[in-house]
């Protein structure tokens, strides 16, 4: 048995049609669930873009690398340049990543 088995038909006009499968495209929905978000009183939100999960993958291994540096140079209680060299280079990368989107 089907979880919804109540269907509804609903008559559109062109520009209504064209704007339900504009709208649910940029959610990355079907018609069907984009539909059934609004009913819900649900707020439908863009889909993010593909590159964001590799924007997440920098930063995260960014911040991995920041806090490995912190615990050393506290220990140490300096340092090295070429930590900092590797600490300014991931951040151009994460900013060359958010300028493409």
């Amino acid at each position: 048995m089907r979880n919804r088995p109540l269907q509804q038909m609903v008559r559109l006009n062109e520009n209504e049609y064209c704007h339900l499968i504009t709208s649910a495209k940029i959610s990355g929905l079907s018609r069907e669930a984009y539909i059934r978000k609004l009913i819900l009183g649900e707020t439908v939100k863009a889909k993010p873009p593909q590159e964001l999960a590799e924007l997440l993958r920098l930063l995260k291994s960014t911040s991995d690398n920041i806090n490995q540096i912190a615990r050393v140079s506290n220990a140490r209680h300096f340092v090295r340049s070429e930590e900092l060299a590797e600490i300014y280079s991931k951040l151009d990368d994460i900013w060359g990543k958010v300028k493409e989107l």
